[in-house]
């Protein structure tokens, strides 16, 4: 099976959440952070960059903030 080329993933995990009324990437589903279901959907990725607060959740991951935050 071929790989395919190498790829970068970015999350988006820096928004305010108004609807969702929680932090939504640390919200829990089946077990695991929501932004660790995203993180394991882009798995292939050479870099996995997060855009928003850090997290330790993600080690290894590139974390970015937007400027201004939110």
């Amino acid at each position: 099976m071929d790989a395919g080329p190498p790829f970068d993933a970015v999350l988006l995990a820096g928004g305010r959440a108004r609807r969702f009324g929680a932090d939504k990437p640390a919200a829990p589903v089946g077990g695991r952070r929501l932004i660790e279901w995203a993180a394991a959907a882009a798995s292939g990725a050479s870099r996995l960059i997060v855009v928003g607060p850090r997290r330790d959740v993600l080690p290894g991951a590139v974390v970015v903030r937007e400027d201004p935050p939110g």
